[in-house]
Parts: structure tokens; sequence; C-alpha cells
């Protein structure tokens, strides 16, 4: 990204050219189609975003990327999630493309990097584990050495893209209690991947690791803690998912306000009644409220800013509320074609609905709020 453009004009131009690209490619049969052949997203619209230069948007010019910020991918995440879009970009940016470029040795960005900016390797995050919940400890997922080598035994759960994935960032507990991050090629020996999706059709994924033997250098940077960025990388995908679920909450409240005002019942159409006025002004004011706040996270993770955890996780409560009521009252205007499968209300509903638990739901970031402000906070 050139350094003189505003960044005002350089987003609005961006979500202007991303907006065009999913008008043409991605209305809502095709995405069906998309879900239901695999690998289960488009592989179209995914080359469209390396040409783009999404996927090195977030990466520095030294890096082979185009030096922006995570405000300009939030931009991008935006429009794809009013297009309820299936290709694994957050996980694959930055836990891929990202955590290398900043914390990679050099043999490990010449091996990684080309792939990554160029679409032809996708990364995932191999994390969850059944009894983590949503700390970042890892508890069976564990890396010992065995000459100069490393070697991983465990299991990970939930695994956005794996299915896709050329690339694992595989978390492990290292014998001298920090975690590790492991640059894992997906169909090395040892590693066994079972896909499918979830209730809003991105893909996820269960990783087996039995004894899978890696080179010295396939541990992230050579650090053998990496708690610290793992943390702050985990903080950058829940802000990016904030952004792609305002998008979704913007074109939820689009199409629900398109219905009321076709629909007719008693002479009349619906959104003529006041009542459901006043429910669709409040979806709008969740809305914005959702926008506002996800701007001001992006704005601490890019700025480095030493509260940017607390912020992502008001972000990651506003933003749950708020996707709650519009996924809520979108099926409520609609009725019962609301939860049609054939239907984009439905799937707005199930992308919202999966959002607040992404990445840590409303309760685990009120608790993280409040331990950083010293808030009194109830439960969501």
């Amino acid at each position: 990204m050139r350094h003189d453009e505003p960044t005002h004009e350089f987003r609005t131009q961006l979500r202007e050219s991303l907006s065009r690209l999913m008008q043409r490619q991605y209305d809502f049969e095709s995405r069906q189609r998309f879900r239901r052949e695999a690998p289960g997203y488009s592989t179209e619209a995914w080359a469209a975003y390396a040409e783009l230069g999404l996927l090195a948007l977030g990466v520095s010019e030294e890096g082979g990327g185009l030096g922006g910020g995570l405000g300009d991918l939030g931009a991008a995440l935006d429009v794809l999630g009013g297009a309820l879009a299936l290709e694994p970009l957050l996980p694959s940016v930055v836990f891929g493309a990202r955590l290398i470029d900043r914390f990679g040795s050099p043999q490990q960005k010449a091996l990684w990097a080309p792939g990554l900016l160029s679409g032809a390797c996708i990364a995932s995050l191999a994390h969850i584990e059944s009894e983590g919940r949503y700390g970042l400890g890892v508890r069976a997922t564990t890396a010992r050495r065995d000459g100069a080598h490393w070697v991983l035994d465990g299991s990970k759960q939930a695994v956005e893209g794996g299915g896709a994935a050329g690339l694992l960032v595989v978390s492990a507990r290292m014998d001298g209690g920090g975690t590790g991050l492991f640059l894992v090629e997906a169909d090395a020996p040892g590693v066994t991947r079972t896909a499918g999706q979830a209730f809003d059709g991105l893909g996820l994924s269960e990783v087996g690791l039995d004894s899978v033997r890696l080179d010295p250098d396939a541990l992230l940077g050579g650090m053998t803690d990496a708690a610290a960025v793992l943390d702050r990388a985990v903080d950058e995908a829940a802000a990016l998912q904030c952004a792609d679920a305002v998008g979704a909450m913007r074109a939820a409240n689009a199409l629900t306000l398109d219905y009321v005002r076709t629909r007719k019942q008693f002479g009349g159409p619906i959104g003529g009644f006041q009542a459901l006025q006043h429910r669709l002004v409040d979806m709008k004011i969740a809305e914005a409220l959702a926008e506002a706040i996800t701007q001001v996270a992006l704005n601490a993770l890019d700025a480095e800013a030493t509260d940017s955890g607390w912020r992502v996780s008001a972000a990651k409560v506003r933003c749950g509320q708020s996707a709650r009521l519009i996924a809520q009252e979108t099926v409520q205007m609609h009725g019962g074609m609301g939860l049609a499968e054939e239907y984009p209300a439905a799937h707005f509903f199930a992308r919202l609905g999966l959002f607040e638990r992404r990445w840590g739901d409303g309760d685990h970031h009120l608790l993280r709020y409040a331990e950083a402000t010293g808030a009194d906070v109830k439960a969501t």
C-alpha cells in the first residue's frame, strides 16, 4: 500500500473493488453450491483475493506484502462477512502470513511466505483442545526433543480451514512449560485430518498428531515460549472476526428492511407498523455500536497499544450482543421463512450465532475485560 494514499480513500476503494467481485461471483445460489461441493469454498474467489492483494495486505513490504494494517484487513472482512464468504482468509493471513512475517526465521519466511502470499498455500492455526475452552494454555499436545528434531503428539479441534490447509501452525506444550508454535506441513507423516463444516458452513477440522517428527527449524522463530505471540495473534483474529460480523449484521439488516417493505399483511406492508419500526431502529443502532467499537479495537492493535487486549475483549462482548439481537430479530421478522435453508436469513442467523463462540464467548471476554480494567461487570 502506498503510504501517501489516505487511509479512508484506500479502504473505500478496497471495499468497492471487493464488493464488485462478490456481486459477480458470490450470489446466494453460488454460495450454496460452494458450500456443498469440495473444497467447501470458492477456489475462483480465493484466486481473486490473491489477485486483489488481500492475502498480502497485512504483511510488511519487506516481507513481500503491501504493508497494510489490521484496519485495512477489517475493511475487507466486513465485505466478506456481508457476502457470507466461506474462504479461510482470516486464519491464513493472521496465523500464517502475518505470524511468519513478524516472527519467522529467514528460512521459514523463504519456505512459506511465497505460497501464502500467492494463495498457493493456506495456513490454519491448530490450537483448540477438548479441555482448553477459550484459554490459550496448551494441555494435551506436547513437543519433545529427539536428538536435533522435534516430535509432536496430541490432537486439536475446530481447526478453521484445516481441511484445505497446506500449513498447520500447531501450538504445543514444551518440556520447559512454555508454549511453542510449530510450522507443520499438513500432509506430514503422523498428521491426520478429519474435515467437516460448522453450522454456518465454514470449514472446520479435527487434527491428530501421532509422533510427528519435525526438523529443528520447524519451531516458529526458534521461540521456546511463544505464549505472548499467540495471545496477540488470537486478539487479531478476534478483532477481525468482529469486522466480519459487522458486515453480516449490516447485510442482515438490509435484508430484513427490504422484506418488511414488501411483505404485506392487514392491507399494507408490515414495515409500516410502528412496533416493527422501533425494532428495526434497535437493530441499526446495534450495528452502529458494533462497527464503532470494532474500529477502536483494530486501531488499538495497529498502534500496538498496551490496552489493545481489553479493547478487543470489549469489542467481542459488544459485537456478540449486537449479533445476537440482529440474528434473532432477522428471523422473527421473516417468520418461518427466516429459518429456511433456501433463504439467506437463516445463514445470517447461523453466521452471527456462531460468531460469539469463535475466539472466546461473551463471558470469557467480559471476565478478561474486568481483570484488565477492574470494572464491575455482569455475565452476558
